[in-house]
């Protein structure tokens, strides 16, 4: 089943939301934010702080926070920047600004932007329903119609003469000759009929393996264990942070399924910065995992093309002081980072806001245990299979 992470950061879910923000900014601003890379970028990177700190538990209530928040922000921004351009011409018309804000006049249809998100949702099955009906008004063939207007039927009706008299036939030419016909080419060759070329593409399901999910705290992101119930039939792409390692001084990595007998190599396609931290999207040369056995538990190994060392355990055990994280060795964390804070049963992400000798400080650490298990999230891998 799709986990309610792969929902929500799904290519489908980010733009189809994109795209709703944007017809909601369009109705009340006559502008569209589709073209707007400053937009776009602050969209996407903050899905994943709203995905973390909601405490929403379906896709629906989550989409609504994203329309909430941006609908507000980009109106916000939009009228910061219709402020800023009536201001600087004011001089040049000699007249005071006197032009009514644009967050003024659409403030009573930003209040509105949830209803109408929901108002949305609703009336998609509707219009799913209506087109299915008009689909089977439509089967027969009809002979095409063009449109007219009112002004064109008036028109038309005043040119047209009116008809007094029809004048009857009094002549008709008798068929005198018909050509008999004396050949018939022989049909010498008919082409056979070809197979449909069928999609597969849309019928394809795709899951999402984290080495944040591992089901062994004492492995590394590099290699680890992650619980399964699915067949896998293709491996589809890699997603990683780019790090000051052995595995990044070439753009190709190892992937490894020792319980399938999968072995292939990734070249790196494209990289992108989200929040401070290079990614990479890895294709496979070789995708097909000929296996179609189930196991309870797969393997994860991603190496270098140059060495296949063991890395230590990149959970780390810390001791808290305040909101401070107690650690030697802070060389894999930035300012901004999220951590998962393990204690007992309780799992909690929190971000770093400053770093110290030896301490991370946190925003908040909301437990009562002295020692905990910490795992950054910015540094773990996702990989996409075809199941």
């Amino acid at each position: 089943m799709t986990s309610l992470y792969d929902k929500f950061h799904s290519d489908v879910n980010i733009n189809h939301i994109y795209n709703l923000i944007d017809s909601i900014i369009k109705k009340q601003t006559n502008e569209s934010i589709l073209n707007n890379i400053q937009f776009l970028n602050h969209y996407n990177n903050k899905l994943r702080e709203i995905f973390i700190k909601s405490n929403e538990s379906t896709i629906v209530g989550l989409n609504k926070e994203v329309v909430s928040y941006h609908i507000k922000y980009f109106l916000d921004e939009i009228n910061k920047k219709e402020k800023q351009f009536n201001t600087s011409n004011n001089h040049i018309l000699d007249r005071p600004n006197n032009l009514p804000s644009m967050k003024e006049s659409s403030k009573e249809e930003s209040l509105d932007v949830m209803a109408r998100y929901n108002e949305f949702v609703q009336s998609r099955d509707m219009l799913s329903d209506v087109k299915k009906k008009i689909e089977l008004e439509l089967d027969e063939p009809k002979e095409s119609v063009k449109e007219l207007s009112f002004q064109d039927l008036i028109n038309k009706s005043n040119s047209l003469e009116k008809v007094t008299h029809i004048e009857p036939v009094t002549h008709i030419e008798p068929v005198t000759h018909i050509e008999p016909v004396t050949h018939i080419e022989p049909v010498t060759h008919i082409e056979p009929l070809q197979n449909p070329i069928i999609d597969n593409t849309l019928s394809e399901k795709k899951i999402t393996i984290s080495s944040a999910n591992r089901s062994n705290n004492n492995s590394n992101r590099f290699n680890y264990k992650v619980k399964n119930n699915n067949e896998f039939h293709k491996l589809q792409k890699l997603i990683i942070p780019i790090e000051q390692s052995i595995h990044f001084s070439s753009p190709i990595l190892k992937v490894k399924i020792p319980e399938f007998n999968f072995e292939t190599e990734l070249i790196c396609k494209t990289t992108y910065i989200l929040n401070n931290h290079a990614f990479g999207i890895y294709e496979p040369g070789e995708n097909i995992i000929n296996s179609n056995k189930i196991t309870d538990e797969i393997t994860i190994q991603i190496q270098s093309l140059y060495d296949d060392s063991e890395y230590d355990s990149d959970v780390v055990e810390c001791n808290i002081d305040d909101n401070s994280l107690l650690i030697e060795d802070t060389c894999d964390y930035k300012i901004n980072d999220i951590l998962c804070i393990q204690s007992n049963d309780k799992k909690e992400f929190q971000k770093i806001i400053n770093i110290g000798i030896g301490k991370l400080h946190m925003e908040c650490i909301d437990t009562e245990e002295e020692i905990v298990n910490v795992m950054n999230m910015n540094l773990q891998n996702n990989l996409i299979f075809i199941v």
